[in-house]
């Protein structure tokens, strides 16, 4: 017999029995897949343009910029509108974006000026759609079982950095970059279908804001309210300067560190993808109700890696720890969405997942300024052990919190209890 209120047996197979679910994974799945085309070939075809890295560079800036500006408001709208609908209107813009840059490209008529004007407005669509996309899995399955859907939806994002870029560079090379850009368009449309086809019947209903307590600073006040949430959404902050740069500082370790080139960087991203896969699948079957605790021992162990990665005197020692690394980071974004999900009230979740997306995605590129600076200054080592800071900082952050939530809530001893009396 299962505990009450566990979720049931059957692991990630057992979670995929909800149809509307297998349609929202088939569609992620493709879309995902298809925006790493699109990084790949957007990439290439900057070089290509400009034969400057500094162009590149802004190309990426302006496609992050709308997140850390509009992410923190775009959760004001998600907890008042229907979610479904909404991914539908955010995939057919991201659709057109995609076909537009794959038309001007084909039609060679594409400029720097055009890339970065499109970057930027695919980037607009990035605050509503990230946590959009996170929030809809509570209208997919009841809430015993998120765990189990955020799970599989982590192993998803691995597979789309599995193939994803492998596979687009293949298509890069054969048929050129508009072919890409219009793949990932298609796949948008895909997620579209997906979201149509769902069945109302089958939705579990959620709550949302009225006008009135809407607005993000009610967001706010009720986040200060909920411990738990507070010291998820603060460390998610540290994690996200300091510990999501690892595909800043890959590169970097690979070039400067191990001299070696492209190959070693796809390996090492390779090995991190998979083990990430293989880490979803797994807590998707066991994963059910984690606490703070869980998340800041998550929080060790990717300290432990990001010291092994640091101090790695060859290249194989490297590629060695990107086996645990591939499963602490997708412990973490899984741990950490999962008690997201589980412990908001519905009209709150739009506002605090988007928080959560901000952390993840809005501050990276500013902690990728800073690796940056600290590897040109001192040494890739330094911006790896930067990340097993952060990492180790989060940790004694949320065990002390975790230590003294419980000693709030503990009994007191029965000396207290008979003095009393």
């Amino acid at each position: 017999m299962s505990r009450p209120g566990a979720a049931p047996r059957g692991g990630a197979r057992g979670v995929l029995q909800g149809y509307n679910l297998r349609l929202y994974i088939v569609g992620q799945s493709l879309s995902n897949i298809g925006t790493f085309f699109q990084i790949v070939a957007q990439a290439l075809l900057v070089l290509k343009l400009t034969g400057r890295a500094s162009s590149l560079g802004e190309s990426i800036a302006l496609q992050s910029l709308p997140m850390l500006l509009l992410g923190p408001w775009a959760g004001t709208i998600l907890d008042r509108v229907n979610l479904r609908r909404l991914l539908v209107v955010i995939s057919l813009l991201a659709a057109v974006e995609a076909a537009a840059l794959g038309a001007l490209t084909e039609a060679h008529l594409v400029t720097l000026r055009w890339v970065l004007l499109l970057s930027f407005g695919l980037g607009l669509i990035q605050p509503f759609n990230r946590p959009a996309s996170q929030a809809l899995l509570s209208e997919l399955v009841p809430r015993e079982r998120i765990a189990g859907a955020v799970g599989v939806a982590s192993s998803v994002q691995a597979m789309g950095r599995l193939g994803g870029p492998a596979l687009g560079a293949v298509i890069y090379a054969w048929r050129g970059p508009a072919t890409c850009f219009f793949c990932n368009a298609a796949s948008y449309l895909v997620v579209v279908v997906a979201l149509l086809l769902m069945r109302r019947s089958e939705m579990v209903p959620r709550a949302r804001s009225k006008r009135e307590n809407a607005a993000l600073r009610d967001g706010l006040r009720y986040l200060r309210a909920q411990p738990l949430l507070s010291d998820v959404l603060t460390v998610n902050v540290l994690i996200g300067l300091t510990v999501f740069n690892f595909q800043t500082v890959f590169p970097a370790m690979i070039r400067f560190v191990f001299r070696t080139g492209s190959v070693s960087l796809g390996i090492t991203m390779s090995i991190e993808a998979s083990a990430a896969v293989t880490g979803g699948i797994l807590l998707a079957r066991y994963l059910r109700q984690p606490t703070r605790r869980a998340l800041g021992i998550v929080c060790i162990l990717i300290t432990v890696v990001f010291v092994w990665s640091t101090l790695a005197p060859s290249i194989a020692v490297f590629y060695a720890a990107m086996v645990p690394f591939g499963f602490v980071m997708v412990g973490y974004t899984s741990i950490s969405q999962t008690l997201i999900q589980q412990h908001t009230q519905p009209e709150y979740l739009g506002r605090t997942v988007s928080l959560l997306s901000l952390g993840q995605m809005g501050t990276t590129p500013m902690g990728a300024i800073f690796t940056g600076w600290l590897t040109d200054a001192v040494s890739a080592r330094a911006s790896m052990g930067l990340g097993a800071v952060g990492a180790a900082l989060s940790a004694l952050y949320l065990l002390t919190r975790s230590a003294k939530q419980t000693a709030l809530h503990a009994p007191a001893p029965l000396t207290d209890q008979l003095s009393t009396t």
